[in-house]
């Protein structure tokens, strides 16, 4: 399925918090692959580190996620579920673009906001020709989503299942594919015992011959 293999391992992370910049490089130590879902409004020129507010210049993001994925996660983050037709077509437009015009890429991806999503707003984003679109909810499985655009993920970083489903996936014989998706934010890192979490997660699941090591997209399409 993969380049030959039949087990792939993904991490989806948004919002483009200041913590990225540790994640990113954490994910590079350990060969992994991560999705990051960017806010197109709060992308900054200049690196800002105040009271309330810590964001990572557009320049220092273009470094971090040279090697990973970059996605949407709407203009402004709003509840799309609570905007008209129209105004949901603006957030994923204007995202869109800011992020193509300021990576030179074409994102293909999305992750609702607050996980929040409808029949209006999955017309909406087929329309527009969104490949795949990630929702809050876990699944504690690893089998590849049925509609792209109502993805589950396997489980998010924080939940106390995480290394329990690690163990079970490596240990995985599967004669058909299988996905193990991790999601979080980057800002849920506040000790040194909450990075431990996923550095050990990522240190057990590296360097197997079993497993492709990559993006949504990668995943998915």
């Amino acid at each position: 399925m993969w380049n030959g293999k039949m087990k792939a391992l993904t991490f989806t992370y948004d919002d483009g918090q200041y913590e990225d910049k540790r994640l990113a490089e954490l994910f590079d130590r350990y060969g992994m692959k991560c999705t990051f879902n960017l806010i197109g409004s709060q992308l900054r020129e200049t690196e800002q580190i105040g009271k309330d507010e810590r964001r990572l210049s557009i320049s220092e993001m273009r470094g971090l996620y040279k090697n990973h994925e970059i996605a949407m996660h709407t203009f402004n983050h709003p509840f799309l579920t609570k905007l008209e037709r129209e105004d949901i077509e603006k957030q994923v437009l204007l995202d869109r673009e800011k992020l193509s015009g300021t990576f030179g890429i074409e994102p293909v991806g999305l992750a609702y906001p607050c996980g929040a999503y409808n029949g209006t707003v999955l017309d909406v984003l087929r329309e527009l020709e969104v490949k795949y679109a990630r929702t809050n909810l876990s699944t504690y499985g690893f089998e590849l989503p049925d509609k792209l655009l109502e993805w589950r993920f396997t489980c998010r970083h924080r939940e106390p299942q995480l290394m329990e489903l690690a163990k079970e996936f490596a240990e995985l014989k599967p004669d058909r594919p299988k996905l193990f998706s991790v999601m979080g934010h980057s800002y849920e890192f506040k000790t040194e015992e909450d990075w431990a979490v996923i550095e050990d997660f990522c240190k057990f699941m590296a360097g197997r011959d079993d497993i492709y090591y990559c993006t949504n997209a990668q995943a998915l399409l």
